[in-house]
């Protein structure tokens, strides 16, 4: 169909003015533009979105030997957002909302150490920060990748919601091979945890 146009009649100064039920103006035109009125509220809700500063990207800086559940350290920071801290392998988010993360694990070529790895975060039916984890859905297991052949690598993802506070962290078993000491290296990075932020 054609262009439909409002516009005020043919003159300097004539404003075309729109109405809320009170009667109070929200759109006044000028004669080059127009403006809108303080009494206009915006839905601005994903304007908190900011993965630059609510996300991490941990990697493995060494070997880890698990033989027992372990937090695992994730000692060589790729990033990590200003909204986010980060002490031995837990991250810890300073801004509520829904988070999307994911984990690669990764063996060596020749180790038969089964991996056995799962996340956790803060429990949700105690206070925020809390240390009494729960295990999400899904772990990740590799088991020996044909010694002397090659090397084993699973990966998965998880969408939580995260409180203020709350932590979270992958713990578990296995041999997990670190490669990264350098930005150099860390294209041939194998054990990866990172999350960000997506909306509240």
């Amino acid at each position: 169909m054609a262009d439909f146009s409002i516009k005020p009649t043919a003159g300097t100064g004539n404003k075309l003015i729109i109405k809320d039920q009170a009667g109070n103006a929200v759109l006044t035109t000028s004669d080059a533009g127009a403006t809108l009125a303080s009494n206009i509220t915006f839905d601005d809700a994903h304007k908190d979105i900011d993965i630059d500063v609510d996300s991490w990207d941990l990697l493995l800086e060494q070997n880890h030997d698990l033989s027992s559940d372990t937090i695992i350290d994730y000692n060589w920071t790729h990033k990590l957002g200003s909204n986010c801290t980060e002490t031995g392998g837990v991250v810890t988010v300073s801004k509520a909302g829904w988070y999307f993360v994911t984990t690669s694990a990764g063996q060596h070529a020749q180790q038969s150490q089964q991996i056995d790895i799962k996340f956790q975060i803060s429990d949700p039916s105690g206070s925020a920060g809390n240390t009494s984890y729960v295990q999400q859905p899904g772990r990740l297991l590799v088991t020996d990748p044909d010694a002397g052949e090659g090397y084993g690598l699973r990966s998965m993802s998880w969408l939580v919601y995260l409180r203020a506070t709350d932590k979270c962290c992958m713990k578990g078993t296995g041999h997990l091979y670190g490669n990264t000491n350098s930005v150099a290296t860390e294209i041939n990075a194998t054990n990866r945890f990172l999350g960000f932020r997506v909306g509240a």
